[in-house]
């Protein structure tokens, strides 16, 4: 089974800016796609990535950006920006 083709406008999306934070990255590629290319299930890769993207493994963030061919330091930023967003919303909803 060959490379989904989304991988590929996923990188160009990237390129051209259209992605600034990690869940950016699944409007192109589906969860379902990414988490069986990384040979995990579905509900076991939101675990990871979604919530409690704080206590994730090294080695499966790893794993997500070689599969995916984005950096790993890009890959963070990614998901640092999210945290950011969602820390953000939370100080606004308290107020």
């Amino acid at each position: 089974m060959g490379r989904d083709g989304r991988y590929t406008l996923l990188i160009q999306q990237l390129a051209h800016g259209n992605i600034q934070k990690f869940s950016d990255i699944f409007l192109y590629v589906p969860k379902t796609i990414i988490a069986l290319d990384m040979g995990m299930k579905v509900e076991r890769f939101n675990a990871y990535f979604f919530d409690n993207p704080e206590g994730f493994k090294i080695g499966h963030f790893t794993k997500l950006g070689e599969k995916l061919k984005i950096d790993h330091w890009e890959l963070l930023h990614l998901l640092m920006m999210e945290m950011s967003a969602k820390s953000k919303k939370k100080q606004i909803l308290k107020q």
